[in-house]
Parts: structure tokens; C-alpha cells; sequence
């Protein structure tokens, strides 16, 4: 499962965390700009991406990377 959770949608938030008690592996994205992460999730591994052309290629080889490394 891949969340993106920028902007702290509660729908975003509550699917995070039905794939963590379904036992799914989750990568967590999140913009920059919101590195402030809540509480319960903050331990959690992030992967924080800049929203341009040259980030989101770096974001989609990371991705890549956790992907085939799962």
C-alpha cells in the first residue's frame, strides 16, 4: 500500500491504518513542506518527495527501489 499523507486526509489516515492491522506492507509518502508527522505514526519510515519534475523522478526511482526490495 502506498499513502500520500500530505494534507492529513482522514480517509488517507484511516486506510493507513486498516493496511497496518491487515498486516500489508505500507510506504508512507508525504511532501516537504509537511515534514511535521502525527504522533502515532512518526516512528513510521517516510519517504518525503519535493512535488517538481526532478522530485517526482527521484520519489518514482525510490519507489522502485522499495518495491523491489519488499
Amino acid at each position: 500500500v502506498v499513502a500520500d499523507i500530505t494534507g492529513s486526509n482522514p480517509n488517507v489516515f484511516y486506510e493507513l491504518g486498516f493496511a497496518h492491522a491487515s498486516g500489508r506492507d505500507v510506504i508512507i509518502l508525504c511532501q516537504e513542506s509537511s515534514k511535521r508527522l502525527p504522533f502515532d505514526i512518526a516512528q513510521e519510515r517516510t519517504v518525503f518527495y519535493v512535488p517538481t519534475g526532478a522530485g517526482l523522478l527521484t520519489l518514482e526511482d525510490e519507489l522502485r527501489k522499495l518495491v523491489a526490495d519488499a
